[in-house]
């Protein structure tokens, strides 16, 4: 049994935290770690990165077996939880990371660590460990996603109901609704909001007079690294109170859709919405406003396509959002018929 000899408190852990300084004093780049139990057999980390001062967890010395070879960065309600393969030369492994986005609230991190903990001390793999961070995670956030207000903003909401109502135009056109709940990467922060296989699409839903631009939140969103192919979808919407289709009628369409699947396809659905941020308790809110749309628009992207990505910056730039005009985008416009035919082509 590969079990851990002592457990570390909140406490415990917040003062090894607060602990870490910067390496030999440099804050400019790079980051401090402490082991939580010399005893353990599994390297179980806590750091502290500079410069920007975020709180992590580490599990180190992961094996490639131990890992999914897919596994795609994930947001959650404060955390980013992502893979960083490892640098040490013959190790093909790496380090599963949960970091802290919030540093305000470390102290409830620190709880949600000491869980962890707890939860890995039964542990007899690094495999298992894996899967174990995961659950322990989503646990938490099924708790505050039903214990808090978390209420959409208007712009989560039509962003929400444009990806949903893509999902379902596609599986009316033909792709398999299983591949495309199972590819909706945007709830939970991927790169695009779609991924099937090879093919992906950034999808993005705008009001009626906001149509001549499309907001690109980070430089990998139109980055076609890893990618066969790459497509940006615009949605125009008319949003009116009491009018058109509500954000709780998509969902609810959807949830008829999946329901007879045996494969448990509506509680993926369910925990990709609570991904996304959608509360049961607020349906009532979810059903006021009604979207209309006004028109869609599909874009190949590639060469000549106009973007900024992270292999098109100057050093030192780590970040940036930008806006695209739309009428700079036709040269690259596709029919839905062309994107429906390419998704199926490339996909099986």
């Amino acid at each position: 049994m590969m079990n851990s000899t002592t457990n570390k408190s909140a406490s415990d852990l917040l003062n090894m935290w607060k602990s870490l300084c910067s390496p030999a004093g440099d804050t400019r780049a790079g980051r401090s770690v402490i082991r939580v139990d010399e005893n353990s057999p599994l390297t179980l980390l806590l750091a502290r990165f500079f410069p920007s001062n975020d709180f992590a967890f580490l599990v180190d010395e992961m094996g490639p077996d131990d890992m999914p070879s897919d596994f795609q960065m994930r947001r959650s309600r404060g955390l980013v939880i992502r893979v960083e393969k490892s640098n040490r030369s013959g190790h093909r492994g790496g380090m599963l990371v949960v970091e802290l986005l919030e540093n305000d609230c470390l102290d409830i991190f620190a709880k949600l660590v000491e869980d962890i903990l707890l939860e890995l001390f039964h542990c007899n793999s690094h495999r298992q460990a894996f899967r174990t961070v995961f659950l322990v995670i989503n646990r938490w956030r099924r708790f505050f996603s039903l214990a808090g207000s978390g209420e959409l903003t208007d712009k989560q909401q039509l962003g929400l109901f444009g990806e949903l109502w893509l999902l379902r135009e596609l599986a009316n056109r033909g792709l398999l609704i299983d591949r495309l709940i199972s590819g909706w990467t945007g709830p939970s922060g991927g790169n695009q909001d779609l991924n099937l296989g090879p093919s992906a699409v950034e999808i993005k839903a705008v009001s009626a007079n906001r149509d001549d631009l499309v907001e690109i939140s980070n430089l990998r969103q139109l980055d076609t690294t890893g990618l066969k192919q790459l497509f940006l979808a615009q949605l125009v919407f008319d949003s009116r109170s009491d009018a058109g289709e509500s954000l709780l009628s998509i969902i609810e369409v959807i949830r008829n859709i999946v329901a007879d699947d045996n494969s448990g396809l509506s509680i993926v659905f369910s925990e990709k919405l609570e991904e996304a941020g959608y509360n049961p308790t607020h349906d009532e809110l979810y059903n006021r406003i009604g979207y209309s749309l006004r028109s869609m628009s599909f874009f190949r992207v590639g060469d000549g396509f106009p973007r900024i990505t992270e292999g098109r910056v100057s050093s030192g730039i780590t970040e940036a959002s930008y806006q695209i005009s739309i009428d700079a985008c036709r040269l690259f416009e596709i029919t839905v018929e062309i994107l429906i035919v390419d998704l199926m082509e490339k996909n099986g």
